[in-house]
Parts: structure tokens; C-alpha cells; sequence
């Protein structure tokens, strides 16, 4: 790749000139905390901030005000009177209860506490329903911990969604986990919050953003899930070769997505997504609009942007049928399960899927296919798209680009673009950050990376390097607060460097920018 060349001079200045503005208006007298009633922190729809913050703050001290009423008798007048200060405080209960509704729902979160999964309901009509699994498979460990990657990742992908989303739409967030698990997924989400919140004040301050969506939280035990069909869920693991490793795909909570829909019976409809390795650039309402595409089909899934099932498939099931479209590039070449759509209400009405849901019907179709299953439940869902693609909705890839170069290598140069290639970087929806890159030697690739590359890799076509202005990175300059370079998935990035040596200069991206030129790649 082409080195990244320093910023030009008229972009060191526009942003000097950006952090001057926030560091003079964040050093007022009056600070942010000071301006932002309490009540408010943290903060869960819009209704707070057009009423609260301070570029609203005249049209709170008008309400307050007694209305003015034209002349009339005193009775009339002291009668309306009556009835608008009746309304206005019959409007303030109303919403002192919404608040403390969130406040609980968020208490009950930090405190692990469980929903089961048949109680779990959509809090409103127009609410995106966002299922996801988080649980701590280390048992030595706490994923909350700094440094874990898991929990620096998550983190940024929740609010990769929260920023994205539109303030309206009110976005439902079940989180399947265990026991063990619960409190530290309570408190990472209170963190995710909190967080977000403090970064979207900077940004209201700049007139950037003016609040967040209303947000609510379901925790689910996901050996509730699995309870249900233990004896199905068992049998991805049963044609697994006997010398083969354990891998993360050996946990049960990898195997129980087919049973969401009888497990959710109060639930019509929810998208399910990875919990750690996307990232959303667009609103998260355009991929529940998806739902209104699916027709008759019952789930939505993206294609698996790779030719791992044809590696599965060419040493058996081709040899058998040559001319067969299985496992080809273009609508069976397999799919991929870090974003989907369920529609749950169909998934419950269709007796072709519920008559799949057994040991006997997952052993039928690895023996038909050939397919060892060693990714959890998408290996099933793959083949059932194979032998039942009616039931299946192809969601378009960029919904879900897998950036993982881990096939690109010489053997499959003629073939790797016709499975991997999307649309252009910059116009994707949503970054599935999988598997291994950027670079050829990441994936384990070694020697002269055009030996390994393909033609659209060569043209640049699978980077995109994306810059948005770091608001957190002022905060932290004003509390001296350092930042260092790390590599995440291959990539050199500017992150809080959280070490306890508080004599170390203080630097800011720039200086590390200017270290590190001609690192980057």
C-alpha cells in the first residue's frame, strides 16, 4: 500500500482551530456537568435535551411561565388556569416516571438480572429489536478488564451503532449470556452509555449531534435457549473430527440460533448481529428495513465473502455433481452469520424449518453435502440455504463486508475476487471486521505479497481508511491524558494509553503521526 503522507498545512490549522473552540468553551466557568441538569445523566431519548440543554433552555422557562390568556370572566380565566397548570404537571409525572423506568431497567442491568426469553417483548411498536451473545469464555478472566481486546472492540462497536442511529427510533438491545457473565456485561453496556453520552456532549457543544435514541436492554440466559433442544444443538459437534482442537465454536451458544423463534415467542421479528468485530457506518433502521425485502423467506443472511465452502465441497460433493452451483461464486456460495435477520413469527409457521430442528435431519445434511460443521450454527443454516433456499433471503454484502483475507493466497488468485468483492469500502453499510489482514503476511501468507494478491486487492479496492475528528482525544488533552499507537487486526491506531507512568510526556496524535511517518500502511 501507498505510505499515508502527513496532513497538509490547511488541515493542521482547520484542526487547531477546532480544539481551540472546544478547549475554550469546555474552560467557562460554567462547565458541561453544570449546564446539563442531573436528571438527564445518563441520557435516554430525545425529550431530555430539547428541553434541558441550554440551546432549549428559553423554551423551558416559557412553559414555566403562567400561560397568557385572552380577557375573559375571572372564573373562566382562573378555571384555564386550572386546567393548563393541571396538564403540565399530569405531563411531568408522566415523564419523571419514563425516567425512572430507564433508571430501573438500567439497575437491573448492572445487577445481571434476567429476562426469560418467552417474556422478552418489543418495548415499543417502531423499536429495532438487536440480539447478540456475550459471554465470557474465559473463566480466569474479567473481559472488563483494561487491555482485553474483547472489551475494547465491543465497545467500539456499540457505539459505532449508537452514533450511527437516528434519535428517533428506539433501539431494544438482547444480550444473550450466563451467570457468570451477567454483572460484567451489566456493567460494560452502564460503561458504553456513559461513555457515548460524555463524547455526544463534546459534539453538542460544536453543534455536531443532540442526543441519543431511547435505549432498553434484555438480558437472556442462553442456556435457556439451548434447553430447549440440547439434543439438536449437541449434534454440530458430533461429526467433528475426534483429533481436531477445541475451538470457540465448541461452546454451546454457538450452536443455538435456529431455536431463537421458539425460544422468543412473544417476539415477531430480530436482527441478531456479532458482538464485537463490526462496524456500523450507516443508520441501523436501513437494515431493519431489510425485513420489508424478504418476501415469503423467513431469514436474512449475507453471503460468506470467501471460498470456504468451496474447499469444503470440492473434494466431495463436486466430484459427485461437477456441474452443480453449491458452493460456486454467486448465491450458494455459502453464508456468513455475524449480521441476521430473523423473522421468528414465520420461522414458528413453517413446518419445513421446524421439521429441520432435530439430530437426525443435521446428520442428513452433512452427510449429503460432505460438510464437517466447525463454525457453529452458520454451517447449518449454509446448508439448509442449499437444500431450502426459498426459506432464504440473501442480504445484500453490504450489509455485511468481511474484510478477512485469510483465503486470499496463490492458490486462489483466479477465484478469491468473484467471492470476496463487494462494493467499494467507503459505500459499505456495515464493516465485518473477521478473521485476518490487512496484509497477506497477517493471514500467514509470507514472501513477496503479489505472489499471494489478487487484482482488485492490488488496485486498493478492499482498503478504506476512514477519519473522523477524535472529540475524546480534547477531553483527554485537557486532562492530560495520553494516547499511544497500537496495532488492532493489522492496523496501526491512535488509542488511550492506559499505563500508570503519569511522568511520561504528554503527546498528542500529531506527535505520534510524526514519530511513526512512514509506518503506516
Amino acid at each position: 500500500m501507498r505510505q499515508l503522507k502527513s496532513f497538509p498545512l490547511v488541515l493542521y490549522l482547520a484542526i487547531g482551530f477546532l480544539m481551540f473552540t472546544v478547549l475554550k468553551s469546555s474552560s467557562r466557568d460554567n462547565t458541561i456537568s453544570e449546564e446539563i441538569p442531573e436528571e438527564i445523566i445518563p441520557l435516554f431519548g430525545e425529550h431530555s435535551f430539547n428541553e434541558h440543554t441550554p440551546q432549549h433552555r428559553h423554551k423551558l422557562s416559557k412553559y414555566e411561565e403562567k400561560p397568557v390568556l385572552p380577557p375573559s370572566s375571572s372564573s373562566s380565566s382562573s378555571t384555564r388556569n386550572s386546567t393548563t397548570e393541571s396538564q403540565l404537571n399530569k405531563e411531568t409525572v408522566e415523564e419523571s416516571s419514563e425516567n425512572i423506568d430507564y433508571v430501573t431497567k438500567l439497575k437491573d442491568l448492572i445487577n445481571g438480572k434476567f429476562t426469560k426469553a418467552s417474556e422478552v417483548v418489543s418495548p415499543t411498536k417502531d423499536a429495532i429489536n438487536i440480539g447478540m451473545i456475550i459471554v465470557n469464555r474465559k473463566s480466569s478472566s474479567n473481559f472488563l478488564e483494561k487491555g482485553e481486546e474483547f472489551r475494547k472492540r465491543s465497545i467500539e462497536q456499540m457505539k459505532s451503532i449508537f452514533v450511527e442511529a437516528n434519535t428517533k427510533t428506539p433501539l431494544h438491545f438482547i444480550v444473550l449470556t450466563d451467570a457468570r457473565s451477567s454483572k460484567q456485561v451489566g456493567k460494560m453496556m452502564q460503561y458504553i452509555i456513559s461513555d457515548t453520552l460524555v463524547d455526544e456532549l463534546l459534539k453538542i457543544h460544536n453543534r455536531k449531534r443532540k442526543y441519543l435514541p431511547p435505549v432498553y436492554f434484555s438480558l437472556v440466559d442462553y442456556h435457556e435457549v439451548y434447553d430447549l433442544n440440547p439434543e439438536f444443538c449437541n449434534s454440530f459437534k458430533n461429526k467433528k473430527d475426534p483429533n481436531e482442537k477445541e475451538t470457540k465454536y465448541s461452546h454451546d451458544f454457538f450452536n443455538i440460533a435456529p431455536l431463537y423463534a421458539n425460544a422468543f415467542t412473544k417476539m415477531d421479528k430480530f436482527i441478531f448481529v456479532d458482538c464485537f468485530d463490526l462496524v456500523f457506518q450507516s443508520d441501523i433502521k436501513e437494515l431493519q428495513a431489510q425485513f420489508r425485502r424478504m418476501g415469503t423467506a423467513i431469514i436474512g443472511m449475507g453471503k460468506d465473502l470467501s471460498p470456504h465452502y468451496r474447499y469444503a465441497l470440492e473434494n466431495n460433493y463436486w466430484k459427485l455433481f461437477p456441474n452443480t452451483l453449491i458452493g460456486k461464486p454467486g448465491r450458494f456460495q455459502g453464508f456468513n452469520s455475524g449480521v441476521v435477520l430473523y423473522d421468528l413469527k414465520k420461522m414458528r409457521q413453517s413446518t419445513v424449518y421446524q421439521s429441520a430442528l432435530n439430530g437426525k435431519s443435521v446428520y442428513k445434511l452433512q452427510s449429503t453435502f460432505g460438510i464437517v460443521t466447525n463454525v457453529g450454527d452458520q454451517d447449518w443454516f449454509t446448508m439448509m440455504g442449499w437444500k431450502h433456499p426459498g426459506l432464504f433471503y440473501v442480504l445484500p454484502c453490504e450489509f455485511n463486508t468481511q474484510t478477512s483475507l485469510q483465503y486470499m493466497e496463490h492458490r486462489s488468485q483466479e477465484f478469491f475476487d468473484n467471492y470476496h468483492a463487494c462494493k467499494p469500502m467507503e459505500q459499505t453499510k456495515i464493516v465485518h471486521l473477521n478473521g485476518c489482514g490487512p496484509m497477506p503476511e497477517n493471514c500467514g501468507h509470507m514472501g513477496d505479497p503479489d505472489y499471494h494478491s489478487t487484482p482488485k486487492y492490488r488496485d486498493g479496492y478492499y482498503f478504506y481508511l476512514k477519519f473522523d475528528f477524535d472529540w475524546m482525544f480534547i477531553a483527554g488533552f485537557k486532562n492530560n491524558k495520553k494516547r499511544k499507537i497500537m496495532n488492532i487486526m493489522g492496523m496501526q491506531v491512535v488509542v488511550d494509553d492506559d499505563s500508570d507512568d503519569k511522568n511520561e510526556k504528554l503527546k498528542s496524535e500529531y506527535d505520534l503521526e510524526e514519530e511513526n511517518e512512514g509506518k503506516f500502511t
